[in-house]
């Protein structure tokens, strides 16, 4: 797998997803933005994560 190639639009979508990644496991770490989010995306903590990864690629594409 490592021969692979990649698409530039796979590419550009796997830098998103690391965004997204990170982006989420910082707002997961912190109780405050965590709650925050939480009650902006209306979802269960279990549910929280998906939910941050959906907005981000969202707001990427708007971005677009």
């Amino acid at each position: 797998m490592k021969k692979r190639k990649l698409t530039p639009k796979q590419l550009r979508n796997q830098k998103i997803m690391e965004d997204a990644n990170y982006r989420a496991k910082g707002i997961l770490a912190d109780d405050e933005l965590r709650k925050e989010a939480q009650v902006r995306l209306n979802v269960t903590r279990n549910k929280l994560y998906h939910a941050l990864i959906e907005e981000h690629f969202a707001a990427t594409k708007q971005a677009d």
